[in-house]
């Protein structure tokens, strides 16, 4: 056997151990990670009687398809190495900032990109309709329909999660513009005949961290999505799509010290 390899596959298998008994691995080492994903079961449109309903969707592994969630920013943090409590006397310098990146979702994941294409030679309302999402143990969960419950979840789970990057005012501020703007599927959207919407499905997810939403996926085998009292030009019907989960392994490169492996703490093995 190759002594490298050899090397590889024990330090692999001490840092399994590790994380299997509950202890954290003090040394960099590499895991086996799945990555959930979903997809439909059948084609991702349906069409009844001049109206077509498109359904998509978005996870983290496929969120960077989609700019309008999933955005990629920029703040500043404290360098721990120089940080110095407040209250030590003779400080010869401030704590130090240096730049951190990642991408930041402003709707709780998964959820759907949809669009709805109205061929029936009148404006159709959706005000009537009615949004079911229940996953594979029968959990269902709520649609958030406005911009203002999104801004305020979103602004909840960033200041639990980074509080760095919530205490950017500029940034949030422009964050939060975003948000407002983004096409939310709602009962008070219109398609005038010939137009196609677009937008968001977003969902009212218990998951607020990566490590939630992971721990979400691997109890679930897949969701179903509802929109009931579509009207048509035939009259109201519903469409539905089943989504299956499905979970592709990667391995990951993580530093020493990271007790629970992902995409977002580790680094992604080329």
């Amino acid at each position: 056997m190759d002594r490298h390899l050899s090397a590889r596959a024990l330090l692999t298998s001490a840092a399994i151990f590790a994380l299997g008994s509950g202890c954290i691995p003090t040394n960099p080492y590499q895991t086996t990670f799945n990555v959930p994903t979903l997809f439909l079961k059948d084609k991702n449109d349906r069409i009844k009687q001049g109206v077509q309903v498109t359904v998509m969707p978005i996870t983290r592994e496929n969120q960077v398809n989609f700019p309008q969630i999933a955005r990629q920013v920029k703040w500043r943090e404290p360098d721990p190495s120089t940080w110095v409590p407040s209250g030590v006397e003779n400080r010869t310098q401030a704590s130090q900032a240096f730049e951190r990146s990642g991408v930041v979702e402003l709707a709780p994941l998964p959820a759907f990109f949809v669009g709805i294409s109205n061929h029936t030679g009148s404006t159709i309302s959706l005000s009537g309709m009615k949004i079911e999402v229940e996953d594979s143990a029968h959990r269902s969960y709520s649609a958030i329909l406005n911009a203002e419950v999104l801004r305020r979840r979103f602004f909840g789970d960033v200041t639990g999660a980074n509080p760095f990057l919530a205490g950017d005012r500029p940034l949030m501020d422009d964050l939060m513009r975003q948000i407002s703007n983004l096409p939310i599927l709602n009962p008070g959207v219109e398609v005038p005949s010939g137009d196609v919407w677009r937008g968001f499905l977003a969902l009212d997810i218990d998951a607020r961290t990566p490590k939630e939403y992971y721990s979400l996926m691997k109890s679930i085998r897949g969701f179903t999505v509802r929109l009931k009292d579509v009207p048509t030009a035939a009259g109201l019907a519903d469409f539905y799509f089943e989504l299956d989960k499905a979970e592709k392994a990667i391995t990951l490169n993580c530093a020493g010290g990271v007790r629970d492996p992902s995409p977002e703490q580790c680094a992604v093995a080329r």
